[in-house]
Formats: structure tokens, sequence, C-alpha cells
């Protein structure tokens, strides 16, 4: 097996020291210069290893110096569905969206099972990347009905329409159903997060469904910093 490069083994063990809390939100990192002088290496190789992390979300850049950003938790789907009929969006507080893709297309055998469809039926599909400042903290791709193509803005990418979807359909589910696991990021997924293709992430699968059929199917992928966490009642 091969050996990592240098930038990679540089990269991993301040990743394994900020998930240890051995570097804790907030603390200062070594200059250049010094993670040079303590690697022995070129001072390019170390901003590329510091690169990787700052695409992580792990670390943040700024005029004072690079410091440890915090983990983060995002939410579930269950949370989700209620900050839409509480608050009107789905977004997470501080959380923003970009919408990269909103349309009408064939939908895959897999998902045209889970809506239940015949052959060369069709459905909606809005894939978007949610993040705080400038980490990107969940790559996803929601499927709706064709006939919520009615809910204004469900086929276009404005930024004042992502998060309020949910909010507007005029269905209510009397189900749903998250999942969990764990999986390497296909090329499409690594380039929206800025990570690399074949990186670990553990993805979320949510569904919402009620008497008529399934209302929302999404997929979404995480960087491994990232928590998914809720409260419930016992």
């Amino acid at each position: 097996m091969p050996m990592p490069r240098t930038f990679d083994r540089i990269a991993n063990t301040l990743r394994d020291q900020i998930k240890a809390g051995l570097l804790t939100e907030g603390s200062r990192l070594p200059t250049v210069k010094d993670l040079s002088a303590q690697w022995q290496s070129a001072g390019e190789t170390v901003r590329h290893a510091l690169s990787q992390l700052q695409a992580e979300g792990l670390i943040i850049t700024t005029p004072r110096g690079t410091y440890v950003a915090g983990a983060g938790v995002t939410l579930s789907g269950l949370e989700r569905y209620h900050r839409a009929q509480d608050l009107g969006t789905t977004l997470a507080e501080g959380e923003t969206a970009r919408v990269m893709a909103a349309e009408t297309v064939k939908a895959p055998v897999y998902v045209a099972d889970i809506f239940n469809l015949e052959d060369n039926q069709f459905l909606i599909r809005r894939e978007y990347v949610t993040g705080r400042g400038n980490s990107r903290t969940t790559f996803s791709v929601s499927w709706y009905p064709l006939e919520f193509s009615r809910i204004p803005g469900i086929l276009g990418t404005e930024p004042s329409k992502a998060g309020t979807i949910l909010a507007s359909i005029d269905r209510v589910p009397t189900g749903g159903r998250d999942e969990f696991h764990a999986r390497e990021l296909d090329a499409r997924e690594a380039s929206a997060l800025g990570l690399k293709i074949g990186s670990p992430t553990l993805a979320l699968v949510s569904r919402l469904w009620d008497a008529g059929g399934m209302i929302e199917y999404t997929e979404r992928c995480l960087p491994t910093r990232m928590t998914v966490g809720y409260d419930y009642g016992i």
C-alpha cells in the first residue's frame, strides 16, 4: 500500500487532533512557517493541507491567522419538516442554501419505485448545497410529485425560495422516515461539497408521505465533521 503524500499526512494529523479535541474550537494553528519546520516540508505542501481542511470546514483563515472552526450540527429530516411548518423554512439558524438545479426530469427507476410510478413518469428534482459562511454543510437532492409544479418557485433557483418549498406544500404528511448510512462521495457530491472523490460521508435519506403517496424524498450528504442530532420526549 503506497504511503500517504506529505500534505495528506499533515491534513490527517491536524484533522485527527481537531476531532479528538486536542485542537479546540477557536484555537489558533501554528503558522505555515512553523508547520513547515515541524514537518520538514515546503510551505506550499502545508498550504495544500490547510486548504483541504478549510474546504471541509474544519478551519477558517483570517488576516490574524488560521483557527479551528466549530464542528457544526445539522438538522434531521424530521426537524427540517417541523421548521418548515413553524418558521416557513427548512434551513437551520444561520444556514444558507444555493439551489444548483430545479427541473422536471424522468425519474430514475429506484426513485420511481419510491413514488410508486409507472415507467416514463416524471418528477420534480431540486439540487442544492447548504452552508454557514464559507463552510459547506450538506449537499441535497429532493424529489417531489409533478403536481407540485404549481408551487411558486419550485422550478426556479431563486435564493429567496431556498428552504421554503416544503412549507408551501398543501398536503399534510401522515408519516416519515429518516435513514443514515456511511459511504463514499461520488464525483458530483464531492464537487458540490469541495471534497475529494471517495471521501467518507454520512448520507441521510428522508421520506415524507400521506394517504395519497410520497410527498418528498430527499438524499443528503454531509462532511464527516458534521453531527446530526435531535431531541425527543420520553
